[in-house]
């Protein structure tokens, strides 16, 4: 047996043991020891038939139900889940789904033996009210099928509502997972792999779920998105409902939405609106000025986070440049310290040696001779050499400095992160917010003429109060050149426009198409054919030129190239809601009604403001009443009267009235 001749040796090697054993301890767990083990092994992995991770899923209800982003298991037929403590179960099929807020909650079966479920879910908060900054506590990734929380924790980068991520973060070509107006999202200021994707949210403290994550509009990259935990709560079915196949969510449709409501069914998450979202909660139901007023708020919250945005990009970076010129005075203080334990360590090196031999060699002469030869060969060589090793006392002398200089690296870390979500979230939604703002400002002037004459007045009115104000954008020029257009006002609409392209060129194309609809106003059809003939390349490309030319197509009565203008638009913007609402009217009004393209096009666009417009329900009224369709259609026009403003009441009745007297409802397009 083996005794100790130096017992220091043996506390010191028990001392660097127990501060390495600490450090790794630090990164396994980090700050999110909170989450419990218990609760840890009720998330898992979807794994497809072939062995790959389709995404990640958790325990959400005793009855065996598991939530997972709608993206994970709309193009699969049979998956299995693998929870973190081992057990496998067979997904039998779904129960609740809503690919508008990107959920889907799975049915596990067939239990194996000795598998068993928790009779305790996870801890869901549907009251949770995060605001931007706080930090969560994330799953890990890559395509792990035994994951783990992330050491790494993110924080809430920015909060918004479903209304602006689709149509101010991403051109959106088609309805994909996450398309809902409604829902609630949560940016992160860290990506997570893809295979997270469906993955719980939990609070800093690990006790409670407050999201999923979910790559919502962009599959296959990063996921920095998660959606609120109340989307999942709300879906959680009272009763036992059988579990229908996947095979089912390969062409889910979400239900129509209940028209009698006018309130969001979302319940009050009572936080500061400027850090929900710039966007704020839909304000269809509203009259257009009320409507333009909340417009105006939202312009001005975004300029003032774009500035926002500059500054910190500016003092973010002038500020990391100041910690790592600190960081690397640390550690040049550090570097020059010389250790000073000395020690004796047993090397094994290699030496080259110079080996000489005798040979014989015949001369020239035909007589032998000794010739000395010298050869060179690696030869190994063991050697006792002293070393030197940072004591204890130097561990412990600079411990408070490293601890100063990994402090400091977090900090350059964290502002490369928030770097990284400017960069690659935030200022390009900025970017697409701000154009869809300018869009928005179009569209709510009502360029095919849908609302009542009292509407567009008001609405007139506050565009002029805004541009009396002074510094008013170009487009709410144009804004109110179409609305004066509405009112015959012809004059005041071509000042409008010499202003709004004045005040910027990227307008030109837009202000030459109203140009042309103020000319054929004025009687003059040619100067109109000519300015329309010029933009012929520039209308394939941009909705709005489509929908003008669409209305002077309207007043000239040529309702089939209205027609596929308004066609041709809704493909280039296809959640624009004005251009599905002038669809739906259009062919109800041409001399040959279609009652299921109008019902179409109606019904999308009440999707779209979940039922809160009354012109639209309107619309759906009128389709569904040309369908003969008539407990329909009087349940859409008590909806769309339930709905209106005051400045629509009587335009509702009217509608009303049509339809008791089993008349078509027809829009006079004036």
């Amino acid at each position: 047996m083996r005794t100790i001749k130096n017992p220091s040796h043996v506390l010191q090697i028990l001392c660097f043991t127990f501060l390495i054993l600490h450090s790794l301890m630090q990164v396994s767990l980090g700050q999110n020891g909170g989450v419990s083990i218990e609760d840890r092994k009720k998330v898992g992995s979807l794994i497809l038939g072939n062995g790959t991770v389709a995404g990640t899923c958790f325990y959400v209800d005793p009855r065996g139900y598991v939530a997972t982003s709608f993206a994970n298991v709309q193009n699969i037929n049979e998956s299995n889940v693998v929870f973190n403590d081992g057990g496998r179960f067979r997904v039998i099929g779904f129960v609740a789904t809503s690919k508008g807020k990107d959920v889907a909650i799975l049915a596990l079966g067939e239990l194996p033996k000795g598998a068993r479920l928790w009779k305790e879910a996870l801890p869901l908060k549907p009251s949770a009210d995060l605001a931007t900054g706080d930090e969560v506590i994330t799953w890990s990734g890559p395509g792990a099928k035994l994951a783990m929380p992330s050491p790494f924790m993110p924080s809430i980068g920015r909060r918004i509502l479903g209304e602006e991520y689709i149509q101010g973060l991403r051109k959106i070509p088609s309805k994909p997972a996450g398309y809902d107006p409604g829902t609630t999202w949560y940016w992160l200021n860290q990506g997570r792999d893809h295979s997270c994707n469906g993955g719980p949210v939990f609070n800093r403290e690990g006790d409670q779920v407050i999201g999923m994550l979910s790559a919502g509009l962009e599959p296959e990259k990063p996921v920095y998105a998660a959606i609120h935990i109340q989307h999942i709560s709300q879906l959680l079915p009272r009763n036992d409902p059988k579990p229908h196949s996947l095979k089912g969510l390969r062409d889910w449709v979400d239900p129509s939405p209940v028209l009698h409501s006018t309130e969001s069914t979302e319940p009050s998450l009572n936080a500061d609106e400027n850090q929900i979202s710039l966007s704020g909660i839909l304000h269809y139901g509203e009259p257009l000025a009320e409507r333009f007023r909340s417009l105006q708020d939202r312009v001005v919250a975004t300029e003032k986070e774009k500035a926002e945005v500059d500054r910190f990009q500016a003092n973010g970076q002038s500020n990391n440049l100041e910690l790592i010129a600190e960081i690397e005075k640390i550690q040049a203080a550090l570097n020059a310290i010389q250790p000073e334990e000395a020690y004796q360590e047993r090397v094994r090196t290699t030496e080259t040696r110079t080996v000489t031999r005798t040979e014989k060699e015949r001369g020239p002469d035909g007589k032998e001779r000794d010739v000395r030869v010298r050869d060179t060969e690696e030869v190994p060589v063991t050697r006792t050499v002293t070393r030197y090793r940072f004591s204890q006392r130097q561990h412990l002398a600079t411990q408070p400095q490293r601890d100063r200089r990994n402090a400091l690296q977090l900090d350059v870390q964290k502002n490369k992160d928030r770097f990284a979500f400017l960069t690659e979230i935030v200022e390009p939604h900025l970017k697409q917010l701000r154009k869809h703002q300018e869009d928005e400002f179009f569209y709510l002037a009502d360029p095919l003429g849908l609302r009542p004459r009292v509407e567009q007045e008001a609405f007139e009115k506050s565009l002029t109060e805004t541009i009396d104000e002074g510094g008013a954008p170009g487009m709410v020029y144009i804004a109110r050149a179409m609305a004066r257009c509405m009112l015959n006002n012809l004059d005041g609409a071509s000042q409008d426009l010499v202003e709004a392209n004045e005040s910027d060129a990227k307008f030109r194309t837009l202000v030459r198409m109203l140009e042309a609809r103020i000319a054929f106003l004025n009687g003059d059809k040619a100067k109109s054919a000519s300015l329309i003939k010029g933009l012929l390349e520039d209308i394939k490309t941009d909705p709005r030129l489509h929908v003008v030319a669409a209305r002077i197509d309207i007043e000239s009565e040529n309702f089939a190239s209205a027609g596929r203008h308004l066609q041709e638009a809704s493909k280039l913007a296809p959640l624009e809601i004005e251009i599905r609402h002038g669809l739906a009217w259009l062919h109800l009004s041409a001399p040959n009604p279609n009652p299921k393209a109008s019902m179409d096009a109606a019904m999308l666009a009440v999707q779209l403001t979940e039922g809160r417009d009354w012109s639209t329900v309107s619309a759906l009224a009128a389709s569904h009443a040309l369908a003969k369709k008539v407990e329909l259609a009087d349940e859409a026009i008590q909806a769309a009267l339930h709905v209106a403003p005051d400045t629509a009441k009587e335009t509702c009745e009217q509608y009303q009235r049509q339809l008791a007297d089993a008349k078509a409802i027809r829009r006079i397009w004036k």
